[in-house]
C-alpha cells in the first residue's frame, strides 16, 4: 500500500519531532507533504481536497496534525495491515495520548482512497467527517494507541489557544441551534484541564485552563481561533503571558469560580451539570 500524509502547520511547537517522526516510518511507502500559515477551514478543505485528488496514486491518506509526534516508527506499517486485515474499513480514528489532559484522546486519522468529503460552509468544527459508512469505521484505543503523542511540548500560547478553542466548540456563539452533542465532551475537557493543572502545576497547562476560562466567557467568534488571525495572541501576550505560575493559578480559580453566569442561556447550563454549582464571590 502506497500512504499520502499530510499535516496542517501554523505556529505548533512540535512540527521539527513531527517530521522526524514520520521521516522514520520504514516498512511502507509514503509521501508527506505541508500545508503551511493556512486560515483554519482554508487549511483543512485544502487538505482533504488533495486527498481526493491523489485517490488514484495512493492506497491510503494519512492526517498527522503538525502538534503530533508519532510514538513509533512501524505506525503506518500497522495501519496498512489493519486495512488488509479489514476490508471494508475506511475510517481508522487511533487515540493518542494528549499532554493537556494527560489520557488518549481521538484521534489520528487514517483513510483508504475510496473516502470522499463533502463540502461544508461549518467555519468551527472544521475537522470534517468524511462520508464513511458507521460500519466502515473504527475507533482504536486499544490495538494501535496510542499513535501519537499530541502536543508533547507546546508554547505558552499555543496552550493557551488550545483551552480557548476547547471553551469557543462548547460555547458555539451565533448559533441558534446547537451542536448538543459536543456539549457534554468539551465540558468534560476543560475540567480535566483544571485537574491536571492542579496536579502538575504546569504552567502551560495552566494557560490552557486559563484560555477555556476566557473562551468560555463570550466574545470571541470561530474566526479568532485561526492562527493567522493575530487578535488572540495579541491578548494572550499583554495580558496574561508574563505571568508566573502563581498568578496563573488564581487567575484559573477565579474565573472557574465565577464563570456560570457568561454561559449563554439557562439551557446551556443545564446540559453541562452546572446549575448544581454555587456561585461564590471572591
Amino acid at each position: 500500500m502506497r500512504l499520502l500524509v499530510g499535516t496542517l502547520y501554523t505556529i505548533e511547537n512540535e512540527i521539527d519531532r513531527c517530521v522526524a517522526s514520520i521521516e522514520m516510518q520504514r516498512g511502507v511507502s509514503f509521501e508527506h507533504f505541508i500545508l503551511k500559515d493556512l486560515p483554519n477551514k482554508e487549511a483543512h478543505d485544502t487538505l482533504y481536497r488533495r486527498f481526493m485528488d491523489n485517490a488514484d496514486a495512493f492506497d491510503l491518506f494519512v492526517k498527522v496534525d503538525a502538534d503530533m509526534v508519532l510514538t513509533r516508527d512501524t505506525l503506518f506499517w500497522e495501519m496498512t495491515k489493519k486495512f488488509e486485515a479489514i476490508p471494508c474499513l475506511e475510517d481508522l480514528n487511533i487515540a493518542v495520548h494528549d499532554f493537556y489532559t494527560d489520557q488518549l484522546i481521538f484521534g489520528l486519522h487514517a483513510y483508504r482512497n475510496t473516502v470522499r468529503w463533502p463540502e461544508s460552509d461549518e467555519n468551527l468544527f472544521v475537522d470534517a467527517c468524511p462520508l464513511v459508512h458507521p460500519d466502515a469505521r473504527l475507533d482504536d484505543m486499544e490495538d494501535l494507541a496510542p499513535a501519537a503523542w499530541h502536543c508533547p511540548s507546546p508554547s505558552p500560547f499555543q496552550a493557551f489557544h488550545y483551552g480557548v478553542q476547547k471553551a469557543v466548540k462548547l460555547v458555539q456563539p451565533d448559533r441558534e441551534n446547537k451542536l448538543t452533542g459536543y456539549l457534554h465532551f468539551y465540558w468534560g475537557v476543560i475540567n480535566r484541564l483544571h485537574t491536571v493543572f492542579y496536579r502538575t502545576q504546569d504552567i502551560r497547562i495552566g494557560f490552557a485552563a486559563l484560555g477555556a476560562e476566557i473562551g468560555l466567557r463570550g466574545g470571541i467568534s470561530p474566526a479568532r481561533l485561526s492562527y493567522n488571525d493575530p487578535a488572540l495572541k495579541q491578548f494572550f501576550t499583554q495580558r496574561f503571558a508574563h505571568l508566573p505560575l502563581p498568578a496563573v493559578r488564581r487567575l484559573c480559580q477565579r474565573y472557574r469560580l465565577t464563570r456560570l453566569g457568561f454561559l449563554p442561556d439557562r439551557y446551556s447550563r443545564a446540559a453541562l451539570n452546572l446549575l448544581p454549582l454555587r456561585p461564590v464571590t471572591v
